[in-house]
């Protein structure tokens, strides 16, 4: 498998709460379960920590055992309009009294750590094509491709589902079907014959 731009549609926005009810960061994603999931497990991050204060929450949560829940708070279309949508809530729970975490609060223009031009986004692609991934990084986009899926509207699910009805394959995207079941199908059995 190879990088790939995963192209989504929808952005949500949403709010991390505490074990006393109050929301402590505001953030966005694409895959909220997945990243309900990553802030649960944000005490056993080794790598590099972009937000201390959200990590350090989220460790003194887990040493208190307690979880933090992750609440959607508005579905914006996935485009730069969604960090402003984000900004805007941080900015309405701070005038509110709540004590956010959050590094950002929509001060900056364009991305959250500046502009990228059209040309920038043009390198970074073309650098990252083509390189293997790791399995356990292909574990996790499928989970997240999973989550994103399942977290769809099903009014999208069944506009989506109707405007692939009935539309023609090419004979290579056949072929392509047709291997990857069969990759699939040989993991299968391979990892039921070492499971007995």
């Amino acid at each position: 498998m190879t990088r790939r731009e995963v192209e989504y549609e929808w952005a949500y926005v949403y709010a991390v709460f505490g074990p006393d009810g109050r929301p402590r960061y505001v953030g966005c994603t694409a895959r909220p379960k997945g990243r309900e999931k990553d802030h649960q497990r944000a005490h056993r991050s080794k790598g590099r920590i972009r937000n201390k204060q959200l990590h350090a929450w989220l460790t003194s949560l887990h040493e208190q055992g307690h979880v933090p829940v992750l609440r959607v708070i508005q579905v914006v279309p996935y485009d730069e309009r969604r960090y402003a949508v984000e900004a805007r809530w941080t900015k309405r729970l701070r005038a509110r009294g709540y004590d956010l975490v959050n590094k950002w609060d929509g001060t900056a223009r364009g991305h959250k750590f500046g502009p990228l031009s059209q040309e920038h986004r043009r390198k970074l692609s073309e650098w990252q094509k083509g390189k293997p991934l790791r399995d356990e990084h292909c574990r996790a986009i499928s989970e997240g491709l999973r989550d994103y899926y399942a977290a769809l509207p099903d009014e999208l699910r069944a506009k989506r589902h109707d405007k692939r009805r009935g539309r023609e394959l090419s004979p290579e995207h056949r072929a392509k079907v047709s291997e990857g079941r069969k990759r699939y199908w040989e993991r299968v059995r391979a990892e039921r014959e070492t499971a007995i």
